[in-house]
């Protein structure tokens, strides 16, 4: 391990790995440059604050069966949100990045000497690319800039520091490419999505060390005064980007101890959600909270509601009620196969039902991104059974959630909501009970054989056409 004393303080800067380029003084912020045997400071990284991941410089994991330990971190923020990036070092002396964004966790590596195939506007969110020989989605492009950092990293950074990348994921399994076009010339990085257990994370932070570290429990419930109207306004410590007063709607931008006002509803629009935002229940086997609320609309007469549920221990769901039907949802971290208008995912065949802009009408609460009124997003939706796969496709990124129909009375109980009566089963688009098409059909054609034989108005006419009607339904029931 070497050691220099930082040129801005003077206080003691270790470099723990032999292939970090710098180091972040935790005392004064510079950041430190190591060159060979001299140090020099070359700007400084803001403190990051307001995080709830639960890595620290220190954690630990494996990846591909090799140990890494945690030795640096970027907070990287784009217009709408942010995510952490954290430097790693492997037992064999090479470093890597695990990016860490709302729980998602993705492992790269640096592949030295390769370059990204084509020029970055040629890569369209949504694309598809074959590289060797396996074909991968473009699923994020955008310019993002650096707003804290600590510990060592393999590159200098400071604040301000913009970076340019398209990530892309292999479809139908984990893998995952970054063309990183703020180089000279262009990086390529290589790993794969992983989940916590994939990874076997240790060493990581308690809630109780997060509190101590930022004064603010993960998860746990901080207060402001709201700046549009004063009302005192409570919010989850640690993830949040925005949160929507009740009192007077405006939604209140959070940036470390920063509260701005970045929009105010039209009264108007007021709403309810049917489950009040707070309220806690059991989903999955664990304790989930109800922290966010939205509406949103296709501007063909169909509305929805979407609430972004919370658990400390779980992370972020999707509940989505519409049509008097909820949907339970998670954000996936890897692409399903879509071979034209059908996708496979997890083993199951899905058809596509439905294609369509949705826009943002109504906002309450707290999302891990800043939601706006009037945002839009081209939804492509597949169904199999009660199984709902909806792509997201936004202007430079891509989702895909994965969601299973919940009944009513589960919701109810989970929240402790008066009891819901179910509404008749809706028929699915394309799919009229066989009966149906016969009766219509039979009723159009005999009701004219009966009015040319009997007469137009004949009441022996009406008989026919009810007799079509009724004897399917009698012998043949709706199959």
């Amino acid at each position: 391990m070497k050691t220099s004393n930082c040129p801005a303080c003077g206080a003691q800067v270790e470099f723990k790995s032999a292939a970090s380029a710098m180091a972040v003084c935790s005392y004064c912020r510079a950041t430190v440059l190591r060159d060979g045997a001299s140090a020099a400071n070359i700007g400084r990284l803001s403190e990051i604050l307001d995080d709830f991941s639960p890595l620290q410089v220190g954690s630990g994991g494996a990846w591909k069966g090799k140990r890494f330990t945690v030795i640096g971190r970027l907070r990287l923020k784009y217009q709408d949100g942010s995510w952490n990036e954290w430097c790693v070092e492997f037992q064999d002396g090479s470093l890597g990045w695990l990016s860490d964004a709302s729980g998602q966790y993705v492992v790269t590596r640096r592949n030295a000497g390769a370059v990204p195939p084509v020029a970055m506007d040629q890569l369209q969110v949504g694309r598809n690319v074959t590289i060797n020989q396996q074909k991968y989605a473009v699923t994020d492009a955008r310019t993002c800039v650096c707003s804290g950092g600590e510990g060592e990293l393999p590159e200098p950074a400071g604040d301000g520091k913009e970076f340019t990348a398209v990530d892309l994921r292999s479809v139908g399994g984990n893998g995952f490419i970054t063309f990183d076009y703020s180089d000279v010339p262009p990086s390529v990085y290589v790993g794969e999505a992983c989940t916590r257990d994939d990874l076997g994370l240790s060493n990581l932070r308690t809630n109780e060390e997060i509190e101590r570290a930022s004064g603010k429990l993960k998860g746990g419930v901080s207060g402001f005064d709201c700046p549009s109207c004063g009302a005192s306004l409570e919010y989850h410590a640690g993830f949040g980007e925005t949160v929507a007063c009740p009192f007077c709607r405006s939604v209140v931008g959070l940036e470390g101890e920063r509260r701005t006002v970045v929009l105010k509803q039209d009264e108007l629009a007021r709403r309810e959600p049917a489950i009040p935002l707070g309220s806690r229940g059991v989903i999955r086997g664990g304790e989930y909270q109800a922290i966010g609320f939205m509406a949103r609309s296709d501007g063909e007469g169909s509305e929805w509601e979407e609430y972004l549920l919370f658990s400390k221990d779980g992370g972020f769901l999707w509940l989505t009620h519409g049509d008097g039907e909820w949907y339970l949802g998670e954000v996936l971290n890897s692409l399903p196969d879509q071979r034209g208008e059908q996708v496979y995912q997890g083993g199951k065949l899905f058809r596509q039902e439905s294609d369509y802009a949705a826009r943002t009408t109504f906002v309450l609460g707290e999302f891990n991104w800043q939601v706006k009124i009037g945002d839009e997003v081209q939804v492509t939706e597949w169904i199999s059974g009660t199984a709902n796969l909806a792509r997201e496709t936004y202007r430079n990124e891509v989702t895909w959630t994965l969601s299973a129909k919940l009944p009513a009375a589960t919701i109810a109980k989970s929240f402790g909501l008066p009891a819901v009566v179910e509404p008749p089963q809706a028929i699915p688009r394309g799919t009229l009970p066989w009966s149906w098409v016969v009766a219509a059909w039979g009723t159009a054609f005999l009701s004219d054989v009966g009015a040319h034989l009997l007469g137009r108005g004949s009441f022996t006419a009406l008989i026919f056409a009810a007799a079509v009607l009724w004897l399917p339904k009698r012998f043949f029931g709706d199959k």
